[in-house]
């Protein structure tokens, strides 16, 4: 920006391009958020329609049925529900290269990883502990 012109817009600085880590990251907690989303979206009708299949609850009035159905994908769609957003929402974050975001990345990929999603809590740690990642967030 020049000091002739005091109305000149300034200049933009290019910021570099997220490293390789934060990529592998990014995707990986992509995957992982869509993945719940789908469950909570799939399981909440699955819930509600329960009861009117349990051999115990036949006996029930219609009227218990639907309020214990409801219950139950309501209380599944909120639990898959925020579950599915956080990931999602970290990689928003990683994306502003904001500090927030690394930290939900970091939190869920430890979650991940002494479960069966063992691959994809590793990896979303591998991205996110790499030297190069560290240098942006840290």
């Amino acid at each position: 920006m020049s000091l002739d012109d005091a109305f000149a817009a300034p200049e933009e600085v290019a910021e570099a391009p997220l490293p390789v880590g934060v990529r592998v990251a990014q995707v990986t907690l992509l995957f992982v958020g869509l993945t719940y989303l789908t469950f909570a979206i799939g399981l909440t009708p699955m819930m509600v329609a329960m009861p009117f299949f349990d051999p115990e609850l036949s006996r029930e009035p219609d009227e218990l049925k639907w309020a214990f159905g409801g219950f139950m994908g309501l209380f599944t769609f909120v639990c898959t529900g925020t579950y599915a957003l956080l990931p999602l929402l970290g990689v928003f974050g990683l994306q502003r290269r904001a500090m927030w975001g690394w930290l939900i990345g970091v939190i869920l990929g430890a979650m991940l990883t002494p479960s069966a999603c063992a691959p994809f809590g590793l990896a979303i740690l591998w991205g996110l502990f790499v030297e190069d990642t560290r240098k942006i967030y840290l």
